[in-house]
């Protein structure tokens, strides 16, 4: 940052390793596996690097939330940060991934969600994150998993 003229400069940093931490919020609308990804496709892509430089990320990829279809879940994380190696060799973490087969609470999650995602966010200082809120959102509808 440069304090003289208040503006932020990118600068690339030579590293062997690219660590990504991504973590997804998923909502049991029948069609989470399509949605999901196409998110992971959008949050790769937000890495913004070569797909050159791939073989030096490492990623942790974690699902939670609530799906009609747990291992379609884990197949699409599987598939779509595959090519990437795993932080630990763990794999994608989905212990927080819970079923919901509940048509009218699946009907009031979707309805909470997209309200959620209307609202105008700002991050930082002491407020919660989307995310934050969405899985407060769910465990109310749901009830709180733990």
């Amino acid at each position: 940052m440069d304090t003289s003229e208040v503006s932020v400069i990118s600068m690339a940093v030579a590293t062997d390793v690219l660590y990504f931490d991504e973590s997804f919020v998923i909502v049991p609308l029948g069609t989470e596996a399509p949605l999901l990804k196409q998110e992971i496709e959008k949050r790769i892509k937000s890495w913004d690097i070569a797909s050159s430089d791939y073989s030096r990320v490492c990623v942790r990829v974690e699902a939670r939330g609530y799906a009609t279809d747990r291992s379609a879940i884990l197949r699409v994380l599987r598939e779509g940060f595959d090519g990437f190696r795993y932080y630990k060799d763990e794999g994608p973490r989905i212990d927080e991934l819970l079923i919901s087969t509940d048509r009218q609470l699946n009907a009031v999650a979707e309805r909470a969600i997209k309200l959620i995602s209307e609202f105008e966010w700002s991050f930082g200082s002491d407020e919660p994150t989307k995310e934050q809120v969405t899985n407060a959102a769910l465990n109310v509808i749901y009830g709180d998993s733990g």
